[in-house]
């Protein structure tokens, strides 16, 4: 009698049209402080340098806070077109500090996306590959 093998079932997941992106928000302050930026801060931050840079068209990109860690952020955008847009508005912010005292002790303050992900898992932890070697 002959022995047949056993079946192998093989699965395979192929992700289309992903919804999300996400991205690792940080404060550059100047001069450099260590202080901490709270919730609302960060809000306040991402939605002047969304309104300052695409007006009203800004406030309908869809960003959610996910993580507040001292001066980063971990935030959610929505994919596509509008997280392109969301990453140009962030990265050209600054703003005098003097007027609006979001983070004390700091003069200026503006926005850098220090990673970008279309998985959440890409901007957590260390920095891994070229990104790494730019450090």
């Amino acid at each position: 009698m002959a022995q047949t093998a056993p079946a192998v079932i093989e699965e395979r997941t192929t992700l289309r049209d992903l919804d999300w992106n996400y991205a690792l928000l940080q404060v550059v302050t100047e001069p450099a402080v260590a202080e901490t930026a709270d919730e609302m801060t960060w809000y306040r931050l991402i939605d002047l340098a969304v309104v300052r840079s695409l007006g009203l068209m800004g406030q309908t990109i869809a960003c959610d806070i996910l993580k507040v860690d001292g001066l980063q952020c971990y935030v959610r955008v929505a994919a596509g077109e509008q997280f392109r847009e969301f990453c140009s508005a962030i990265s050209g912010f600054w703003v005098d500090n003097r007027t609006l005292a979001l983070v004390e002790g700091a003069q200026r303050v503006g926005l850098q996306v220090a990673r970008t992900s279309p998985f959440a898992q890409g901007i957590v932890g260390p920095a891994r590959g070229w990104a790494a070697q730019a450090q």
